[in-house]
């Protein structure tokens, strides 16, 4: 099962975006200071939200269209709105 997953970094007030096949790994991954990666910079990231998909592909493409909508207030609505949520789900078969 693959997951896209939405980090929130407080200290940056942004959000990051990503897919992986293992959610707890790829967090602690994100927080390590042994990471070399942009994402060093947000530390601490929380978990904001995580949608599972059933492919990689579907969550490849799920991750793609959030991250085209470049939005907070969109990643906001993913959280908030149930049946956008599930609209959407249904359109990438997650």
């Amino acid at each position: 099962m693959y997951s896209v997953y939405i980090l929130f970094s407080e200290s940056l007030g942004k959000f990051y975006v990503g897919q992986t096949e293992d959610l707890t790994t790829r967090l602690l991954n994100h927080n390590s200071k042994e990471n070399p990666n942009w994402t060093r910079h947000g530390r601490p990231w929380q978990l904001f939200l995580s949608i599972p998909c059933s492919t990689r592909l579907s969550a490849i493409r799920l991750e793609g269209f959030i991250k085209k909508q470049k939005s907070k207030v969109f990643i906001c609505s993913l959280k908030n709105d149930f049946h956008l949520l599930k609209i959407i789900c249904n359109k990438f078969d997650c």
